[in-house]
């Protein structure tokens, strides 16, 4: 590249145009359309911004930029996905070129024709609300029409036209909007900050109403504490509900003899290989994340007796800095039974089977790494 290049701004000015499909809908900030790209035969809902009524245009534009900034920074199985925008600043409007959900609204589904239950449905809205509270990214509008389930049965949540980063401001709430709850919590009704302890109330409110007449939904007692009116008695963040959600329903869902030994070998073995962290541990929650890390060791170890790399293990489920042994050395027979469970359990028991052994993993203590050194023989 040259350095007049490098010094110069490069526009991208090739025009492109949409074939319009339909109307999707519309709202008080603005309406949403379909649109086909026939250059790649791709389907687009395309979001324009376009405030009715009394709505202040100038706040509405910074929200629309907001929302950009937001998905453009998330990426996530069970959160719609951005493709491109249009800005028009000198007309205070723009454009989001977003993923096409075919599907329905959660409330209007019934999971068993998707081969799912409730339970599947609220341990992924739980995980992808974990992960935009990562990005310490808020909603601020949980309600059913914003979660949407695909033609595949996949959760999908949209509309973060009200989303913001979350800080430390103590400002009244900036938004009130008509969530459908039928008792709020205490912080909005004094009318404080909204933040993630908010959001989780309203997310068990949303549940509540959706599994009010399921005799097979588990969580019941994780929604009672999401729905506490106090912020002091209520979760604070989902690593504490995932936390609750692994260590109640053992006793509840049934894992064979067979299966809790598999899990156990391997957990036992994988904690001995594990000295300290040397930073707070992330640990991987896509299970399919996971699977894909584990198949790629199996690669290099199948016809070994014992797995080749502790620490190419141990990163299968952590990311972080952390001080590992390179022996006792782990049978390649356990990882692959591990393996095994993990892919034929449903989703629901994949998600305990990973949190419980998170929970093991959690355990273990950080340090610095002049502080109490072990060599690994």
């Amino acid at each position: 590249m040259s350095s007049e290049l490098k010094k110069s701004i490069i526009s991208f000015d090739t025009s492109k145009k949409f074939k319009f499909i339909k109307e999707l809908g519309s709202g008080g900030t603005g309406e949403t359309m379909l649109f086909l790209d026939e250059s790649i035969d791709m389907l687009f809902a395309i979001k324009k911004y376009a405030p009715k009524g009394n709505n202040d245009v100038e706040d509405c534009y910074k929200r629309f930029i907001d929302e950009i900034k937001i998905l453009f920074n998330v990426y996530h199985k069970n959160i719609v996905r951005i493709y491109n925008y249009y800005l028009y600043p000198e007309c205070k409007t723009g454009y989001i070129q977003m993923e096409y959900i075919t599907g329905t609204t959660i409330d209007e589904i019934e999971p068993s024709k998707y081969g799912k239950s409730w339970n599947d449905y609220f341990i992924s809205a739980i995980e992808a609300f974990d992960y935009l509270y990562e990005k310490n990214v808020l909603h601020r509008d949980i309600r059913t029409k914003n979660f949407m389930i695909n033609d595949e049965g996949e959760l999908k949540i949209i509309d973060f036209g009200f989303g913001k980063v979350f800080s430390e401001s103590n400002q009244p709430n900036s938004v009130c909007l008509n969530w459908p709850a039928t008792i709020h919590p205490e912080e909005v009704e004094r009318m404080d900050e909204y933040n993630f302890s908010t959001e989780i109330y309203y997310i068990g409110e949303m549940f509540k109403n959706l599994t009010k007449n399921d005799p097979s939904f588990l969580y019941d007692e994780v929604l009672k504490k999401m729905l506490e009116y106090s912020p002091e008695k209520r979760y604070k963040n989902y690593k504490e509900i995932k936390s609750d959600i692994s260590g109640n329903l053992l006793n509840q869902i049934k894992f064979t003899d067979e299966e809790k030994i598999i899990y156990i070998n391997f957990a036992d073995s994988l904690i001995k290989c594990l000295n300290y962290y040397l930073s707070i541990p992330m640990f991987k929650y896509n299970i399919t994340e996971v699977k894909t890390s584990i198949e790629n060791l199996l690669k290099k170890s199948s016809l070994e007796r014992y797995v080749q790399d502790n620490k190419e293990l141990i990163l299968c489920f952590i990311k972080g800095n952390f001080s590992y042994k390179i022996r006792p050395f782990i049978e390649t027979e356990i990882l692959i039974k591990f393996y095994e469970l993990l892919v034929k359990l449903d989703d629901t028991k994949k998600c305990i089977l990973i949190d419980t052994l998170y929970v093991r993993l959690n355990n273990i203590k950080i340090t610095s790494p002049e502080e109490d050194i072990e060599l690994p023989f």
